[in-house]
């Protein structure tokens, strides 16, 4: 069998995945990068032995190659999307394959729900929608503690501070790639969100007033836009509560705070969108005379006799 190979580019992007195949005892693979000026030097990125020999395995006759992954071996970085690279293989037989050019751009796009920034919205507009108690204010809501600055008190913080997929609940098939033949694909588990919400006042009673707060529009979500995004599995929470006061300086008079774990489990759901583009219809053109249907990609023959 003379040398020859597969390659497919991975969608992420720069990265080449090759498989290689000769009857030979020994093979290299080469890699060029291709431009306008031609082909520059040649770089050996595997050199060792052919794959075994075929053989018949449970009765089916088995396909062996070498599998090489070019993440841009003996370059400083990952292969450059806006190159075009040419892969050359040679077999100790002396046979030879080589590719044309082959562009490593990937083009994704993630398809996502930002659940930090959409819970910190329904949590910041529960608090402005809450009826307060003589002499409250309506806390400020953050996604994190300011780092420059005192901010008027109370505040709220929240932080996403776990982000894991439920052990117990791990599904069947998970492991088998979930593709689809325009280059998509997804990633779907049951995962466990844990916020932090920390809430800071002035009083001992205000805290526990905005902390009950927290907690009831933490369960109000649940049965609304989040039971209908499947992401209501379970949820549960615990909160501890101090005072932190005078160090002196910046702390004076101090303030009350309650950290309450909102624990939520609920469907995770990431789709990747590899665009590497569509053609949708060719034209071909025989001796000036266009023969097929428009759009865009035009091959160009000669006579035809």
């Amino acid at each position: 069998m003379a040398a020859n190979l597969e390659y497919t580019v991975l969608p992420t992007g720069g990265a080449v995945q090759l498989k290689l195949y000769s009857t030979a005892d020994t093979m290299t693979l080469n890699r060029a990068t291709s431009g306008s000026t031609g082909l520059s030097t040649w770089t050996a990125i595997y050199n060792g032995p052919a794959p075994e020999p075929a053989t018949i395995f449970n009765g089916v006759p088995t396909d062996p190659y070498v599998l090489v992954i070019d993440t841009g071996d003996y370059l400083p970085g990952p292969l450059i999307p806006t190159d075009q690279y040419v892969y050359q293989l040679t077999d100790s037989d002396n046979t030879t394959f080589t590719t044309g050019a082959i562009s490593v751009s990937g083009s994704l796009i993630l398809n996502r729900m930002d659940l930090t920034e959409m819970f910190a919205k329904l949590l910041w507009g529960g608090l402005q929608s809450l009826p307060l108690p003589s002499n409250y204010k309506t806390p400020q809501v953050y996604h994190a503690m300011p780092l420059t600055g005192q901010p008027p008190l109370p505040l709220v913080t929240i932080n996403l501070d776990l982000f894991q997929q439920s052990g117990n609940e791990i599904p069947i098939g998970q492991n088998i790639p979930n593709y689809n033949t325009l280059g998509s694909w997804s990633v779907d588990a049951l995962a466990k969100w844990r916020f932090i919400i920390a809430v800071l006042t002035t009083s001992a009673a205000e805290r526990e007033f905005y902390r009950d707060a927290v907690i009831g529009l933490f369960h109000g979500f649940m049965y609304s836009p989040l039971t209908a995004l499947n992401m209501n599995i379970s949820h549960s929470f615990q909160a501890t509560n101090g005072q932190t006061t005078g160090d002196g300086s910046r702390m004076n008079p101090g303030f009350y705070w309650s950290e309450i774990a909102l624990d939520l489990t609920g469907k995770y759901s990431l789709t990747i969108d590899n665009s590497p583009g569509m053609v949708n219809a060719i034209d071909l053109y025989v001796d000036g005379t266009q023969t097929g249907s428009t759009d865009s990609v035009v091959i160009v023959s000669g006579s035809v006799g």
